[in-house]
């Protein structure tokens, strides 16, 4: 399913800062973040290809989240959202020109929220696409929350990340962020949306990192931070398995091209 919070400031000396859980079945095969070309630093599903983020060498950035529609999903999809990152990130258009042309082909695949920007250069931006509206848009700087409706759709665990999105982005050591991304709590049962799946389930998917799913074989695969400057990111990444989470952890430091650390 999938959510992430992040900071926009273009203006600022760190330009983006991220973090990202994936959820998806423990049973679909899929590689950690790491080089996946001498310029591309994302995960792999190893199932269809894509990957859920990446950033590049030059400073392209890209995610993508679901859209919750448990009847629309079982229709028969041709492509992986995957993919629309991936496409992205090995691409040269720039993000608003890329997300125009994704939503003249949005029905290809299921529902999705795709994020895309390039954070190096002179004119930084970051854009943002959801499936059902198909209004390709350039985001002010500012704090967002995605999950899988649109964006800042104000779900429990949406809103509790809010709150915590300022703290996360001032603590450097990310102890803040990776707590905030590993709350299993879950919401109210009275505060759950209804997004057409069985209450139990909805129940479970509403923690941010999900475990209470475990005994159906799905739950929070990874947690992603990123921050990001004008010349350089920095990535950590935690793998969690049905059995532990954060079974193990992996970070990147690397400069955009034409800068140095």
């Amino acid at each position: 399913m999938c959510i992430t919070m992040f900071r926009w400031t273009p203006e600022a000396v760190e330009r983006l800062f991220l973090a990202l859980n994936r959820d998806e079945y423990f049973s679909r095969p899929s590689a950690p973040i790491n080089w996946t070309t001498a310029s591309i630093l994302s995960g792999i599903d190893c199932v269809a290809g894509g990957t859920w983020f990446g950033v590049s060498r030059s400073g392209r950035v890209a995610c993508v989240t679901n859209i919750r529609a448990p009847l629309l999903d079982t229709q028969v999809r041709l492509r992986s959202r995957g993919e629309l990152t991936q496409q992205f990130l090995h691409g040269d258009e720039r993000p608003g020109d890329y997300l125009q042309r994704v939503a003249a082909q949005a029905g290809d695949f299921g529902g999705f929220n795709l994020l895309c920007g390039e954070i190096a250069g002179p004119n930084p931006s970051l854009w943002f696409l959801n499936a059902r509206e198909l209004k390709p848009r350039a985001l002010p700087a500012g704090d967002y929350v995605l999950s899988n409706a649109t964006l800042d759709t104000p779900w429990p665990k949406v809103e509790k990340l809010r709150s915590i999105l300022p703290n996360a982005v001032s603590d450097r050591s990310n102890q803040t962020a990776l707590g905030a991304m590993l709350d299993s709590e879950r919401a109210h049962p009275t505060l759950l949306p209804n997004t057409g799946v069985p209450s139990d389930w909805e129940h479970a998917l509403s923690a941010i990192l999900i475990r209470e799913a475990a005994s159906r074989g799905y739950g929070t695969r990874s947690t992603t931070l990123l921050r990001a400057s004008e010349s350089h990111a920095h990535v950590h990444e935690y793998t969690h398995t049905e059995l532990k989470i954060a079974a193990s952890a992996i970070q990147f430091e690397f400069p955009f091209s034409g800068h140095t650390l």
